[in-house]
């Protein structure tokens, strides 16, 4: 009985060292997880306000997570564990209204996904939260659409529904081609792109002290004023106008 007792103990000391030493491999084959996926419980749900639920679909993404997870109002594939950040695509009637990030620092932890959507006249407010390990590290993003003046504005949250500091806005040809897009911290312009034919043209930034980045309001355009400083004075300028798109 002693001897059967000490080889249960060993064997279930060994069980846990290997559990700690296989979680710390990031990306593991779906033959290895496989056996402990059977146990996966991740579970989503997806409620809302002044919508037809079954207009949601939800696309997930990641290391060994790809595809439809949610659709015509219920979850048609389950969302596998796995080791690191996987994100969710949330759209509506075919609009991509809103993405999540979900970060796992172990492919051990299981996750209950709490999504509420409410529709007001043309625009969408999002409730994300995650329960489970890890969770609170949850973030999403709203997209807010503005057709008639052709942007797209992205608003963080994180878990708790708090919006981030920072926004990133996009403008739009005729086409649908990105032209320009920004990003706000605090109200602050802290990086602009351009784009020709919906393709990365150039780049400006304000991460160093030594660049200076404003916008400017003007009819019909889009006006940025771009400044180098060099021992507290600007020894360059340039000025980079977008023609707007009506």
């Amino acid at each position: 009985m002693k001897k059967q007792k000490k080889a249960i103990i060993i064997f279930a000391a060994m069980f846990g060292v290997a559990l700690v030493l296989f979680d710390l491999i990031p990306f593991k084959t779906e033959i290895l997880i496989f056996p402990f996926q059977l146990f996966d419980k991740n579970t989503i749900s997806v409620r809302g306000e002044n919508i037809g639920i079954k207009k949601v679909t939800i696309e997930v993404s990641g290391y060994s997570n790809n595809g439809i997870i949610f659709e015509n109002g219920k979850k048609v594939k389950r969302i596998k564990n796995e080791y690191g950040s996987y994100y969710f695509n949330i759209f509506y009637d075919n609009l991509l209204i809103a993405q999540a990030e979900v970060p796992k620092t172990s492919w051990r932890y299981t996750h209950k996904h709490f999504i509420f959507i409410t529709k007001n006249d043309s625009t969408f407010d999002l409730n994300f939260r995650v329960k489970g390990t890890n969770g609170e590290w949850a973030r999403h993003a709203m997209y807010i659409i503005d057709t008639l003046n052709k942007t797209s504005t992205k608003v963080f949250y994180d878990n708790k529904g708090k919006k981030d500091e920072y926004i990133y806005i996009e403008y739009f040809d005729d086409k649908g081609n990105v032209i320009v897009d920004e990003g706000w911290q605090n109200d602050t312009l802290i990086f602009m792109t351009l784009y020709k034919n919906g393709e990365w043209h150039k780049s400006y930034g304000t991460r160093h002290s030594l660049n200076k980045l404003v916008k400017e309001p003007h009819n019909d355009s889009l006006k940025y004023i771009y400044q180098t400083i060099e021992n507290g004075e600007v020894v360059e300028t340039e000025i980079i106008k977008v023609k707007k798109q009506q």
